[in-house]
């Protein structure tokens, strides 16, 4: 041990030093003296692993982080190691001692910017008391470094989320305060706390709260004041960037105030508030939604059909639309289709039964056998990649294109054309069990279809179309079945010719090799 400690404290040797650290502390011969000398080491990845080490005794010995200036964090890895490390510090129990630190780990990331692992390790200090982090961030940001908002803004969001995932009344009520105080005029400003709102709102919506009815004693007239304030925000921002963050924000808000106001700025032509509208069980939302249905532009139509859809009441508008021509039945593709004729209300359910039966197939192997003669044809690859973009992104990805939802179709260059064709147009007869799509009913009524991305004691992951996640805790869920089918719905030929199809064969084939990418060009010697 002797010799080991005698190395530990060799200025000279920096990874001999190290190793004889860790062998120290493996060993129980690791002392508080070894320690203090390491951190006082001029060179960084000594005080590194230091502070590493420093951890399970600042307990009992709190100094030793203290022996570290807040001046010297200027490295990205030391500061990033020595905000983790402070996280541990027994100081953060007490209001004044997590006053103390947070100034610290405020002054550290203030000395440059901070990328996303930094933010994630000062978030990691909150403890107890994340409010008072996030009074000093704000304070000390804007009255040194006005010209780091946006990085204020992610930081302010994350503290915040964190504080409304742990639901403390206390805190929940201290970062309301703080918003609540909207300083002046400054639009900057204004975006870091309308951020903090949205991050709170997000963190209490993992305990199954909002903003709408908080914890805590901010209710009331202070309460109506701030929706007051965000409506504002979502009609008339002070900057472009506010107003769909503000909308966004307002599905979490009062029925009374929220829908009035969501569906004035849908009138006004906004697709984040017809989606926001979605939470709200009023069936007069169906009508406001069906009387513009007309002049809404493709994107606005798709969430137009799934804020009608996940809604029992809605959902029949919406078949009442069909039938009489308001909405025509070529918006419904074949996924809602689908959707429709295995929603969770029975009278949706029948409806939809007889009035789109046509809609989808009877048989698939009709419609193979149709289908089969493209199966000689080359079709265009670049003509494909267009139906593919169409037709297949939502769920799958390749050519970098798309996202990542259903199973990895991109390496089909030993695939037949005949295996891509029965994949694609009877999706169910190949389907892998884990991209069976579920059903989620929420205690609500509303229906969710997706693939089951997570599960945990406490909430369900739902992977959905278009990349989107959807996480639900089990207290809200009624009901969560395996569909038995694939998220893939049959039906597709509705949408792509025989022509089609044999183009987007030829792409999932041959996508590698178009624009000259592959195979790489190789220098002449």
């Amino acid at each position: 041990i002797p010799p080991l400690q005698e190395l530990a404290g060799d200025k000279k040797e920096v990874v001999a030093r190290i190793h004889a650290l860790w062998a120290l502390q493996g060993l129980g011969a690791l002392t508080v003296e070894s320690l203090a000398d390491a951190l006082d080491s001029t060179e960084d990845s000594v005080v590194i692993h230091g502070l590493r080490l420093s951890e399970a005794r600042l307990k009992t010995h709190p100094e030793l982080l203290e022996r570290i200036d807040v001046a010297r964090l200027s490295a990205p890895g030391l500061r990033f190691q020595w905000l983790l490390s402070q996280a541990q510090h027994p100081g953060w129990s007490t209001k004044a001692g997590a006053r103390r630190l947070a100034r610290a780990a405020v002054a550290a990331c203030l000395k440059r910017r901070c990328d996303r692992w930094t933010r994630i390790a000062l978030v990691a200090a909150c403890g107890r008391h994340g409010s008072v982090l996030l009074e000093e961030l704000v304070s000390a940001w804007t009255r040194r470094d006005k010209g780091r908002f946006q990085e204020l803004r992610q930081l302010v969001g994350m503290i915040a989320e964190t504080i409304g995932r742990k639901g403390d009344p206390r805190e929940v009520t201290a970062a309301l305060t703080m918003f609540d105080s909207v300083p002046g005029t400054s639009s900057a400003l204004l975006k870091v706390h309308l951020s903090g709102m949205a991050g709170l709102d997000a963190g209490l919506a993992r305990g199954g709260r909002s903003l709408g009815d908080p914890p805590g004693d901010f209710g009331g007239q202070r309460l109506e004041a701030m929706w007051a304030r965000i409506i504002q925000w979502s009609v008339r921002p002070p900057e472009p960037a506010m107003g769909p963050v503000a909308t966004k924000l307002l599905r979490s808000g009062p029925k009374a105030v929220a829908v009035p106001a969501l569906i004035e700025q849908f009138d006004g032509g906004s697709v984040e508030a017809l989606r926001s509208m979605a939470r709200f069980q009023d069936k007069a939302i169906g009508d406001v939604v069906l009387a513009r249905y007309s002049g809404l532009s493709a994107a606005g139509r798709r969430a137009a059909l799934d804020v009608m859809i996940a809604n029992p009441g809605r959902a029949t508008l919406l078949l009442d639309a069909v039938r009489k021509g308001v909405v025509s039945r070529a918006d419904l593709d074949p996924a809602r289709v689908d959707r429709l004729r295995r929603h969770s209300d029975v009278l949706v359910r029948q409806k939809s039964e007889k009035l789109l039966a046509d809609l989808v197939p009877k048989a698939r192997r009709d419609v193979l056998n149709r289908y089969k003669t493209i199966l000689s044809s080359q079709g265009n690859p670049r003509k494909g990649r267009e139906v593919f973009r169409k037709n297949c992104s939502t769920c799958h990805r390749v050519d970098r294109m798309g996202v990542d939802v259903a199973p990895d179709i991109s390496d089909t260059r030993r695939w037949t054309r005949q295996q891509l064709l029965v994949s694609i147009l009877d999706p169910n007869r190949v389907v892998d069990s884990n991209f069976f799509a579920y059903s989620l009913v929420t205690q609500a009524g509303v229906v969710h279809t997706g693939l089951v991305a997570s599960e945990t004691p406490s909430a369900v992951s739902l992977r959905q179309p278009e990349g989107k996640t959807l996480r639900v805790l089990r207290a809200d869920i009624d009901v969560l079945k395996s569909n038995g089918i694939s998220l893939m719905p049959e039906g597709l030929e509705k949408n792509v010719t025989p022509v089609q199809m044999a183009d987007l064969l030829s792409f999932l084939k041959n996508w590698r090799y178009l624009d000259g990418r592959v195979p790489v060009p190789v220098p002449s010697r």
